[in-house]
C-alpha cells in the first residue's frame, strides 16, 4: 500500500512498467529486445469517390459559440488578460500554477523517421464545455500545449449525455442504440451489461493491435467494474497493460486502488488520484518507448466527477469535486457563467425541476471545486507533453483531449446533473495536436464519439469497419479550411494516414437516452432526439445557417410523447420551444423532415449511420435539409408514420416501446 502525507506540487515519476503483464517491475529488469524496424508506414485506404451533389455540413451560427464565453459579473475580478480571444470568465485572481521543470532527454532508442503515429487519449469524467471549464484562465496548459498546436472543435457533441453509455460508444465504435449499453446502473448498464454482450469481442483495442499497437489504459473504465481480484478471465481483453480504478474507489480522489490486469491491488491511501494516474501514464509512456511499437494510451482521471463514497453515484450521497490540497480555495471568487437559461424551469409537462434545492452559492461552489480539481488534470497534461518531448516523440504523436459527457450546473432551474438533451449536457471539450495538424485551429465540424473511434483507427493505419457508426473526422479538410501556423517541421504537412477520402461529412446526430435514474424527476424519462446542422433556416431574420434540434419525450407515468424544437441559432439556451405554440405549415413541413431524420438515425447501423439520406433518397438527389426542404417532397415525408413512445422504460426495447415507420429503419426485431 502506498502512502502520502500528501500530493507534492511536482510528482515524482513512477517506475517504469515494463512491457509484461504486471506494471510494477524491480529495477534492474533487463529490457526486452527491441522490434524488428518496420517499414516506412504508408498505409492505403480504400477510396469512396463523393456522391452526387454530396453535401458539405455548413459553418454553425455564431450564437452556438457566443454563449458559452459570457463576460464576467462585475462582483467577481477577472484574471490577467490572456491571448485568449474570447471575454474572460469570472475567477478570482490566483496566479496559475508554476511549470512543472521538464524532464532530461531520455536515454531510450529513438523511433525511425517514416514511424507510425503515437496516439494519447484523455478522457475527463463529467466535464462540461458550455460552462467555460476549459477557458485558458482556468486550464492554461490544455490550451497551450494541445489547443493552441493544434485543433478545437466546439461543436463536438456526444450522443447519450451519460458516463457508460458514452465511454462504451467510444470503445465499439457504435451509438448507444447499436451496443445497447444504455445506464450506468445494472441491469441495463455498467459492467455487469458490457460483459453479457461480450463487447470487448470486437472493440478499439483489437483493432490497434492488428495495426502494430502496443495499447495501455489507466484511470475510470466504466461504471461498475468489479472484477475479483485475480480473475483474469473476466477482464477486458485486448490491452496489453489494463490499469483500471476499481468501482468501489473510483470517486475517492484520496484514497483509491487501482488493479492493473485484474491481477492485484495497487492502493493509494492519502494520495490524490489524478496526481497517481498522471505518474502512471508517464510510466506507461516510457514503457512503450522501451517496446519499440507505436502504441495508444487512454487515460482517464475521474475529474472532475463528484466524490462519492464505494462508488455510489445517485441517491444524494456525492459531494462536490475534491481538488488537490496545493489548490483549494484557487477559484473561490470563481461563478457558474449565467447563460439565458439560468434557473429558466423546463415545461411543466417533463415534470423534471425546478430543482427544490436550487440555490446559487451552492451551485457556484460546486463550480469552484470542479475547476480546482482540473487544474491537476492540466498538470498531466503538462506531464504527458514533457514525457514525449523528452523521448523525442512529440512531433510523432497524436493527442486528443475530451469528456463522456457535459454538466449543467443552474441551467434550465436544475442544480446540477447530466443525462439531458441540452446543450450544456451533450457538448464537451474536443481538442486535439499531432503531425499535420495546424496550430491554433477552432473548427466550426461537428462530430461525435464514434467519429473518434474511426478516427483512431485510421490513424493507426487501419480501415474502420463497416460496421462502425462513424466517420473518420476529416483532418485534410479541416486544415485546407482553416490554414493556420505551419505544422512541426520534422512530420508531413498532409500525412496519408488522416487524409480523409470518403467525402462524406458529417451533417447530423442521434440524441438518445433511456434514463435508469433513483432521481423521481429523471427516471424513465426517455427522449429519442435528431440535433442537424444546416443552411435552412425559417426566420427571414437574415441568417443563412442554424442547426435545429427536434425531441421527442416519453415522459412516465403516462406515457406523454412531448415534443420540442429549438433554433439554436435564435436560441441557444433552448428556451423558446416552437412546438408549444403551434407550428405554421412551413415548420410542420420541417417537422416531417426531422422526424423521419430522427428515425433514421435512431435505428440506423454502421453505413446508414454515415450516410443517412441514402435511406431516404437513395437515387442521391438529396444529401442535405435544405435540398430536402423542396415542395416536391412534401407528400413524401408527410406520408411517412411519425415515431410514437409506446411506454417508458428504463431500458430500450424498441419492439415493446417505441413505434415508427419500418421503411426508415424501425426495428421489427431486438436481441441484447
Amino acid at each position: 500500500m502506498k502512502q502520502s502525507p500528501s500530493p507534492s506540487p511536482s510528482p515524482s515519476p513512477s517506475p517504469s512498467p515494463s512491457p509484461e503483464a504486471d506494471p510494477s517491475p524491480t529495477k534492474g529488469r533487463a529490457r526486452p529486445p527491441r522490434r524488428p524496424t518496420r517499414p516506412p508506414f504508408r498505409p492505403s485506404f480504400p477510396t469512396r469517390p463523393p456522391r452526387k451533389n454530396q453535401a458539405v455540413p455548413p459553418s454553425p451560427p455564431i450564437p452556438l459559440q457566443a454563449e458559452r464565453d459570457s463576460p464576467p459579473p462585475a462582483s467577481s475580478p477577472s484574471p490577467s488578460p490572456s491571448p485568449s480571444p474570447s471575454p474572460s470568465p469570472s475567477p478570482s485572481p490566483s496566479p496559475s500554477p508554476s511549470p512543472s521543470p521538464k524532464p532530461s532527454p531520455s536515454s531510450n532508442p529513438r523511433p525511425p523517421p517514416g514511424s507510425p503515429p503515437n496516439i494519447i487519449l484523455i478522457m475527463t469524467d463529467d466535464q462540461d464545455y458550455l460552462l467555460n471549464s476549459t477557458h485558458r484562465a482556468y486550464m492554461p496548459k490544455l490550451n497551450a500545449l494541445i489547443g493552441d498546436k493544434g485543433l478545437h472543435l466546439p461543436q463536438f457533441v456526444v450522443t447519450s449525455s451519460l458516463c457508460c453509455p458514452s465511454r462504451v460508444s467510444l470503445l465499439t465504435g457504435k451509438f448507444v442504440h447499436n451496443h445497447n449499453v444504455t445506464s450506468n446502473q445494472a441491469p441495463q448498464g455498467g459492467f455487469g451489461k458490457f460483459q453479457r454482450l461480450n463487447l470487448d469481442a470486437d472493440w478499439l483495442p483489437n483493432y490497434l493491435k492488428a495495426a502494430g499497437y502496443r495499447s495501455y489504459f489507466t484511470g475510470k473504465f466504466i461504471n461498475l467494474f468489479d472484477v475479483p481480484v485475480g480473475d483474469t478471465a473476466n477482464c477486458p481483453k485486448g490491452w496489453d497493460l489494463f490499469d483500471p480504478l476499481t468501482d468501489k474507489t473510483v470517486y475517492d480522489y484520496i484514497d483509491f486502488d487501482f488493479m492493473p490486469q485484474c491481477k492485484k491491488l495497487d492502493s493509494f491511501r492519502n494520495a490524490y488520484q489524478t496526481d497517481t494516474i498522471s505518474d502512471r501514464a508517464v510510466g506507461y509512456i516510457d514503457d512503450a518507448v522501451k517496446a519499440g511499437a507505436p502504441f495508444y494510451l487512454q487515460i482517464n482521471p475521474a475529474a472532475c466527477h463528484t466524490a462519492c463514497p464505494k462508488g455510489a453515484e445517485d441517491g444524494g450521497s456525492c459531494v462536490p469535486p475534491v481538488p488537490s490540497p496545493k489548490y483549494r480555495g484557487k477559484w473561490d471568487k470563481a461563478q457558474v457563467p449565467r447563460l439565458s437559461n439560468w434557473d429558466v424551469p423546463l415545461s411543466n409537462i417533463l415534470g423534471v425541476g425546478p430543482d427544490n434545492s436550487f440555490a446559487p452559492r451552492g451551485i457556484d461552489n460546486h463550480y469552484a471545486r470542479r475547476l480546482e480539481s482540473l487544474m491537476s488534470v492540466d498538470d498531466m497534461i503538462e506531464a504527458v507533453v514533457n514525457k514525449l518531448e523528452a523521448e523525442g516523440i512529440l512531433d510523432n504523436t497524436y493527442i486528443i483531449y475530451t469528456s463522456d459527457n457535459g454538466y449543467h450546473l443552474g441551467n434550465h432551474a436544475l442544480s446540477k446533473g447530466k443525462t439531458l438533451p441540452y446543450e450544456e449536457d451533450v457538448r464537451v471539450p474536443f481538442y486535439m495536436r499531432g503531425p499535420g495538424i495546424p496550430q491554433g485551429v477552432v473548427h466550426p465540424y461537428m462530430a461525435t464519439m464514434v467519429d473518434v473511434t474511426a478516427t483512431l483507427v485510421k490513424l493507426a493505419g487501419g480501415n474502420p469497419p463497416d460496421h462502425f457508426d462513424g466517420i473518420p473526422l476529416p483532418l485534410d479538410r479541416i486544415a485546407q479550411a482553416a490554414p493556420a501556423q505551419a505544422p512541426p517541421p520534422a512530420v508531413p504537412a498532409n500525412p496519408k494516414h488522416w487524409t480523409s477520402t470518403s467525402g462524406i461529412l458529417r451533417q447530423m446526430l442521434p440524441l438518445e437516452m433511456w434514463i435508469n435514474s433513483l432521481s423521481k424527476d429523471l427516471s424513465r424519462k426517455d427522449y429519442r432526439s435528431v440535433r442537424i446542422c444546416t443552411n435552412y433556416t425559417l426566420t427571414g431574420d437574415g441568417r443563412t445557417e442554424t442547426c435545429w434540434k427536434y425531441t421527442i419525450w416519453c415522459v412516465w407515468p403516462t406515457t406523454t410523447n412531448f415534443k420540442e424544437l429549438f433554433d439554436l441559432g435564435a436560441d441557444p439556451g433552448e428556451i423558446n420551444n416552437l412546438m408549444e405554440a403551434g407550428l405554421n405549415p412551413n415548420q410542420q413541413r420541417l417537422i416531417n423532415r426531422l422526424d423521419a431524420l430522427l428515425q433514421v438515425m435512431g435505428y440506423c447501423e454502421g453505413t446508414e449511420c454515415r450516410t443517412p439520406w441514402a435511406r431516404l433518397h437513395p437515387d442521391g438527389s438529396v444529401t442535405s435539409l435544405e435540398q430536402a426542404m423542396g415542395t416536391q417532397y412534401d407528400n413524401k415525408y408527410a406520408a411517412y408514420s411519425k415515431f410514437v413512445w409506446k411506454s417508458c422504460q428504463q431500458y430500450y426495447d424498441p419492439i415493446n416501446n417505441e413505434f415508427g415507420d419500418k421503411s426508415l429503419g424501425a426495428k421489427t426485431r431486438w436481441s441484447s
